[in-house]
């Protein structure tokens, strides 16, 4: 299943607060992305309107050219807030370990 029919699913399941064009668009951005890919913050959370979105990459790749890619491509489909954190998933320190065991969030892929 593509990540577009992933995120239109999880949204039926009410385990995402994404509308039409913002999943469209974080489908398209995300498309060449290597790693493991979270959706956290408030738009895990169905019943919430608005919020920015908040993506978290955990991938050995180059993390400012991660986060600019996603981050331009989605702003030239979809004008909403995005927010991209890339770790590298081998090298977490004690911090983003904390954050990314504690954040509430649903893995993309």
């Amino acid at each position: 299943m593509n990540l577009e029919n992933r995120l239109n699913s999880m949204r039926r399941d009410n385990k995402i607060h994404l509308d039409n064009d913002e999943i469209v668009a974080l489908a398209k951005s995300l498309e060449d992305v290597q790693g493991d890919v979270w959706l956290f913050g408030s738009r895990t959370e169905a019943n919430r309107k608005g919020g920015d979105i908040d993506i978290l990459v955990l991938t050995s790749g180059d993390a400012f050219a991660t986060s600019q890619q996603i981050a331009t491509r989605f702003f030239a489909l979809c004008e909403e807030k995005i927010d991209v954190i890339v770790f590298d998933a081998a090298a977490m320190n004690a911090e983003q370990q904390a954050f990314f065991t504690h954040i509430n969030k649903v893995k993309l892929s």
